[in-house]
Parts: structure tokens; C-alpha cells; sequence
């Protein structure tokens, strides 16, 4: 059990044992950092491990809250796709998802955008504010192709906690997960190739196979265990899959 997740406990049994009631202001971040002895972002981390299990809630400039229980969702069942490679339909849907303006009122799951009031974006904002004060103009250049060799020398450091031993020239830095996704597509297939995903699917990988005249073939989905591995390599037995 890693740290953070040491302090999550903590808080969730005294959550649990009535110490913090609904509606209690938790301490806060610096009074966890001295009381269990951690760092600013462990104890965020803990924060935001139990945020995404809704025992909590973070309000702007007043802290963190405990939140009334909630009776599990009933979760969706296993998808049932087709089982053959399909062209990408649906498009006036995925189109209206991508024009949809943001809403305070909802929390649009399909964008995959942060919760910009979250607690541990804010030492981010910090740095990025301090670069601009300190009128470093480097932002506004073009960097090299493949990326800026300090942020791939550091991305090569952090990947070694997940177990990938990478040199900094194997990595290459892209404008979002979007562009990664469709340069590597365009890379392992052509116009016509099937392509396993996941059902339901991220709705930007729906634009890159259309984009690129491939074809789909979607995998049935657990919502808590992911994509069926069994029918996954049926469908590996049976099609001429270029890219999962």
C-alpha cells in the first residue's frame, strides 16, 4: 500500500466511525501534512482518492466536505456489438458531442477534461504562473519535432515507476492523446484495415478510424473489468485485426 493510500484510509475510517459527519470540514491539506507526517502531495493524492469515490467533495476556498452516502449505481451490462468490422456511423452524434459548450450545471464525462477546482491542480497553476512572471519566452518558439529533451528526459524518469526502462529519443511529445492516437493508427494500418476497440468507445478514436478509411470492430466491455479478452481473441482468430 503506497502512502497516499495510507492517509486515505486513515480518513476513510474515521469518515466511517462518525468522527467526520456529513457535511464536516475536513482538515486541511497542510494539518494532514503535519498530523500523519506525508508531503502536500500525498496528502492531496489521499484527497482525490477519496473524491473519486465520492466520499468527499472539494468546495472552492472553503476545503474538503464529507459527502452523504450514496447507494451504488446499477451498472450497465456487458456490451453486445456486432460481431463483424463495421464502417464508423453514427457521425452526427460524435459531432454533436464535440460542439457541445460547457455546462457549470453538468459534468460532461465524454470530454475527459479534469475538474479544473480540484485541490492538486493547483501547484501546477503556481509553477505556470511563476514562469510567466519570470517572462520566459521559450513557449512561444517552436520546439524540436519529437519534443522538448528536458520534458522526454523527465517523462523517461517517471516511467520507470511503471516498470518501462525508455531512453529520452524514444519517446515523442504530442499535442494531446488525440494526435498520439492517430500517428500511431496511421502508422500500424491503411485505408481499409480493421481495428479492435473497446464498446463503448472514446469517441476521438471514432474520428481517427473514420479520418482514416478504417473499419471497426468493437469488443464486448465490462463496466469493471474493461474489454472481454476471450472475445477479444476470438475476434483475433477471425479477422485480420491491424491494431487493438
Amino acid at each position: 500500500m503506497t502512502r497516499y493510500e495510507e492517509v486515505a484510509t486513515i480518513l476513510r475510517e474515521r469518515i466511517e466511525h462518525g468522527i467526520y459527519r456529513v457535511g464536516d470540514r475536513l482538515p486541511s491539506i497542510r494539518a494532514v501534512c503535519q498530523e500523519l507526517d506525508v508531503s502536500i502531495s500525498t496528502a492531496q493524492e489521499a484527497y482525490r482518492q477519496l473524491m473519486d469515490v465520492a466520499l468527499i467533495e472539494s468546495r472552492p476556498k472553503s476545503g474538503y466536505f464529507v459527502l452523504p452516502s450514496r447507494v451504488p449505481s446499477v451498472l450497465p451490462s456487458v456490451s453486445r456489438p456486432a460481431q463483424r468490422p463495421l464502417d464508423i456511423s453514427q457521425w452526427d452524434q460524435v459531432l454533436e458531442l464535440v460542439a457541445t459548450q460547457r455546462d457549470d450545471e453538468r459534468l460532461l464525462l465524454g470530454r475527459g477534461i479534469p475538474n479544473l477546482e480540484y485541490e492538486t491542480l493547483r501547484p501546477l497553476s503556481k509553477i505556470l504562473a511563476g514562469l510567466h512572471r519570470g517572462n520566459d519566452l521559450n513557449g512561444f518558439n517552436y520546439d524540436k519535432l519529437s519534443g522538448s529533451p528536458e520534458l522526454r528526459q523527465q517523462v523517461a524518469r517517471l516511467a520507470i515507476n511503471s516498470g518501462c526502462l525508455l531512453h529520452p529519443d524514444d519517446i515523442m511529445v504530442t499535442t494531446g492523446c488525440q494526435e498520439a492516437l492517430s500517428i500511431s493508427l496511421r502508422t500500424l494500418t491503411q485505408p481499409g484495415d480493421v481495428v479492435a476497440v473497446d464498446s463503448p468507445s472514446f469517441y476521438g478514436t471514432m474520428q481517427i478510424l473514420k479520418a482514416n478509411g478504417l473499419k471497426a470492430l468493437e469488443i464486448p466491455t465490462d463496466p469493471q473489468t474493461g474489454i472481454s479478452l476471450e472475445a477479444l481473441e476470438l475476434a483475433l482468430e477471425q479477422w485480420p485485426i491491424r491494431a487493438i
